[in-house]
């Protein structure tokens, strides 16, 4: 189960253009999914953006591990930050109302 296998590692600030943010990445050696066990790894850009917080993120699946699965900075997942840290924020145009499930219900 994934408590057992659970790894997780803050990779520390950085800019998106212009606003701060925070890289981490989060990994499950296994996981099962309708009687499939795999494992999961997620790298996470968060970014502070003028009125809102964003997301962005490289998700995917690999082998079943028993063990937690160990961050590759650069042969698997350097690649992936670069082409993640490579989005662009632009604000909100001025008539432009957020989605629906942006909007705090208070």
């Amino acid at each position: 189960m994934c408590p057992d296998t659970f790894a997780a590692r803050g990779l520390g600030a950085t800019t998106v253009s212009g606003h701060d943010g925070f890289v981490a990445w989060a990994s499950c050696g296994t996981l099962n999914s309708g009687g499939y066990a795999h494992s999961e790894s997620t790298l996470f850009i968060c970014i502070k953006g003028t009125e809102d917080y964003y997301t962005v993120q490289w998700s995917e699946r690999g082998p079943a591990s028993s063990a937690p699965l160990v961050y590759d900075d650069d042969a698997t997942w350097g690649g992936r930050l670069k082409k993640l840290s490579s989005v662009k924020t632009i604000g909100r145009a001025p008539a432009e109302t957020p989605h629906p499930g942006a909007v705090d219900p208070k």
